[in-house]
């Protein structure tokens, strides 16, 4: 009779594949590989200029090709600021720079596919992703269409700060943004209220519904989302929705963090007398700003946990935060993601200068992803 080796089961945890995530760092002002794709966004904002500002000052040289994302809202402000951004593209650029639509993610899927589907087969490619002006739909779809294609790449998250973020009047801190006055809304309007169509999810008509929901201040967008998946009154004590806050320790942005929760509780308690001032304990969860790695720790963790509902995930949080979504859903494809965008911007108000410059660098983001595929399987490992 043989002799049987000892080994050992364990299941693979969500923390463990999040530690194998790598770290946002600062930027290193350089590429160690040639860049095969650059995809940036034609938006307003003046961090929109910061890497390809920094990247021409340096000598740099794409040589590959760089693909720009036009979006329909804004259109005047994205026009005055691409003549800041066109010239900086021009003096990095190796060839004739490629367009898309970047409020529809059928075209960026497209998009990119046209660019990485002509590379030699298997070969690596380093993706350079220049989220600093991104929106949540085109930073989401983008990342989804990456992270499904079967080939090594490197992937390189590019992220400026801005210098300064809106901030309401001090007569408006205190009460929901939605009562703000209009000067101080950031957005106005809403459209294309749905479901993103690279992430429609698996979900079964005899199976209850649960939302993964990071919310913003300006709830319009968010109620939308709530009653596009049923779920837009709700007794606060009998809660269908993980909320996912901002988390901070700085006194000088705490005020957001309460705003927030301001507009979601007048959002789930509007036919009720007194607002209570928090969320039941329980249902909700705290993740910083830049730490996209809690995000995704948190998300998958949720997803877990709702194993046997039909879960939806929406986001309006922050663009890193929208880096750990992306990677939490490339993991679980049964889970829908739902989006709304706004009619339009209040350019003028929603942020102004250039911040800290980060990166993230994936050496093998198809790795990453398939760790977090993993979670909550049976790994045997010999003693």
């Amino acid at each position: 009779m043989s002799v049987r080796k000892p080994f050992l089961v364990k299941g693979a945890s969500v923390e463990d594949a999040v530690a194998r995530l790598p770290a946002l760092e600062g930027w290193g002002g350089s590429f160690d590989d040639e860049v095969d794709l650059l995809i940036v966004s034609r938006g307003f904002e003046k961090r929109v200029c910061a890497f390809p500002e920094d990247l021409a000052k340096r000598g740099a040289k794409i040589r590959g090709s760089i693909l720009l994302g036009h979006y329909r809202t804004n259109a005047q402000d994205n026009d005055l600021r691409a003549e800041e951004l066109m010239p900086l593209l021009d003096a990095i650029a190796t060839h004739a720079h490629l367009l898309c639509d970047a409020d529809t993610p059928s075209a960026i899927r497209d998009a990119i596919h046209a660019v990485l589907d002509v590379l030699p087969d298997q070969a690596p490619c380093h993706v350079v992703f220049d989220i600093s002006a991104s929106s949540s739909t085109f930073i989401l779809s983008a990342l989804l269409t990456l992270l499904a294609i079967d080939r090594p790449i490197k992937l390189t998250v590019l992220y400026a700060t801005a210098a300064v973020y809106h901030t309401p009047q001090d007569d408006d801190i205190g009460r929901p943004a939605m009562q703000w006055a209009e000067a101080q809304q950031r957005e106005q309007g809403v459209s294309d209220v749905g479901t993103n169509e690279l992430q429609i999810g698996i979900h079964h008509d005899h199976l209850p519904g649960f939302a993964i929901a990071i919310p913003s201040m300006f709830g319009t967008r968010l109620q939308r989302c709530l009653g596009h998946l049923g779920l837009d009154s709700l007794d606060t004590e009998e809660q269908e929705i993980y909320w996912l806050l901002p988390d901070t320790d700085s006194e000088d942005h705490k005020w957001r963090h309460d705003a927030i929760m301001r507009t979601v509780m007048a959002i789930l308690c509007c036919s009720n007398e007194e607002t209570p001032a928090s969320l039941p304990v329980g249902t909700f969860g705290h993740c910083g700003a830049l730490d996209y790695k809690e995000c995704a720790r948190l998300v998958m963790r949720e997803i877990e946990r709702r194993a046997g509902t039909n879960v939806s995930m929406i986001h309006m949080g922050t663009k890193l935060q929208a880096v750990g979504v992306a990677l939490a859903l490339s993991a679980r494809p049964e889970v829908a993601l739902v989006h709304a965008r706004p009619e339009a911007f209040t350019a003028k108000s929603y942020s102004d200068g250039v911040g800290t410059l980060h990166q993230v660098v994936f050496v093998d983001v198809r790795e990453k992803v398939r760790h977090l595929a993993r979670v909550g399987t049976l790994q045997i490992e010999a003693c």
